[in-house]
């Protein structure tokens, strides 16, 4: 299951379990972590801009019943990161 934690300004840290942490390789000690923003675009210029590698361009999908932006990227650890905004 997946735990939606909420860090008191609007953001949310999203925890899942490792086997269910995504569908694409990772190899970090933390598989997937995800990252609420007001502009998910402008996230992913600046990561890739630092050249990190952008996994999954952003894109509107819908997360359960909510509209949302989501991207992904890899992280420094080997992680995946996300971010997203839920419309």
């Amino acid at each position: 299951p997946c735990a939606m934690i909420s860090t008191g300004d609007g953001s949310r840290l999203e925890i899942l379990p490792q086997d269910e942490a995504h569908e694409l390789p990772h190899e970090g000690k933390v598989a997937h972590i995800a990252l609420a923003t007001d502009d998910v675009d402008a996230c992913v210029e600046r990561v890739a801009a630092a050249g990190y590698k952008v996994t999954i361009e952003p894109k509107d999908v819908a997360l359960g019943d909510l509209p949302a932006r989501i991207a992904f990227v890899d992280g420094a650890g080997g992680e995946i990161v996300e971010f997203f905004c839920v419309k």
